[in-house]
């Protein structure tokens, strides 16, 4: 973990290594900003300089990734609500007063019959319908992490998204 690493690095740089070479072992954690930027101020001497300048960016960083989590924590949570409350009231309410539809002789207009279609399906097939969502992104999760090729495809996918493939 972060503990053996730490420990490895003080190992590194207490027999003489340069502190790049010992954080370049761990790049994907630290990654190849903090390594260039780390041994660019040990060549040139300016060490702590870099580093005051890794730390600012890094904090920069950070803030910034905290304003949006916090900028998308509403639009999410409305989201949700508005999702969780439409199923409820598709697979609880709905389907007591469709009987008063069921008995009108006049033909339904399709997006009422829609509607009293998608709350028969998830008042009999909802629980199946969320355990295979579930067995999906669990099988998803799983071949995104084990199989290389899997992933290779998905990040060109996410890559070709117009909002996230910068």
């Amino acid at each position: 973990g972060r503990r053996a690493m730490l420990d490895q690095i003080i190992l590194d740089v207490s027999n003489g290594k340069f502190l790049s070479a010992s954080f370049g072992k761990f790049r994907r954690s630290f990654g190849d900003f903090a390594v260039n930027i780390i041994k660019v101020g040990e060549e040139a001497g300016v060490l702590d300089e870099n580093l005051a300048y890794l730390a600012e960016e890094l904090r920069k960083k950070h803030a910034l990734r905290r304003k949006i989590m916090g900028a998308l924590g509403y639009p999410a949570f409305i989201t949700v609500a508005t999702l969780g409350v439409s199923i409820m009231i598709t697979v609880f309410v709905f389907p007591k007063i469709v009987p008063i539809f069921r008995s009108v002789s006049a033909t339904l207009p399709f997006t009422t019959r829609t509607l009293i279609y998608v709350s028969d399906f998830l008042t009999n097939y909802g629980l199946y319908l969320g355990l295979g969502i579930a067995a999906f992104l669990t099988a998803f999760i799983v071949l995104y992490r084990m199989v290389v090729p899997f992933r290779f495809v998905m990040s060109k996918i996410v890559l070709a998204i117009p909002l996230f493939g910068r």
